[in-house]
């Protein structure tokens, strides 16, 4: 039998080896403190690709199933209609520091593209693109801003779904 020195020696091995691989996917991720929360359907092909694709690649996303949550769908609709975008999914509000660097609508495959846009700071003039194409500007006052990044917050705490 271990004795109960051994088996605390291994349970602090193995949470300072947990802690360890934590800290290294959240600070070797390809976007760091970059948040994409998307927008979409459980049953869209684009929408399901683009969510795999980020979790295939250790992105930190949150994906807003606009089929079963009614929270989701009436987020979804307050922005495509206060900002002017239209109703497509995926659509994907990019958020870095509390702060929108980008609105991405359909789906992205394309890893140096991600990372060039989680670089990116903030600015007034808010980047839109269909997927990887830059299709204009939009600039968003800061009271919007700060009302659907605390929304995006407040959904982002509940489990991805």
């Amino acid at each position: 039998m271990l004795s109960r020195r051994v088996v605390a020696l291994v349970v602090i091995v193995v949470s300072i080896a947990l802690s360890a691989m934590l800290f290294m996917v959240y600070y070797y991720t390809p976007a760091g403190n970059t948040l994409f929360f998307v927008y979409g359907d459980a049953f869209c092909p684009h929408c399901e690709r683009f969510v795999e694709f980020l979790r295939d690649n250790h992105y930190n996303y949150y994906f807003c199933n606009l089929e079963s949550s009614k929270t989701c769908s009436i987020s979804y609709i307050n922005i495509t209609s206060e900002l002017g975008l239209p109703e497509a999914v995926p659509l994907t509000v990019v958020v870095k520091n509390n702060h929108i660097i980008a609105i991405i609508i359909g789906e992205v495959e394309d890893k140096g593209f991600l990372e060039q846009l989680a670089k990116q700071n903030p600015s007034e003039e808010i980047p839109v693109y269909y997927s990887t194409n830059l299709v204009g500007h939009i600039n968003i006052p800061d009271t919007i801003q700060k009302q659907i990044i605390s929304n995006i917050i407040k959904l982002s705490e509940h489990k991805n779904g």
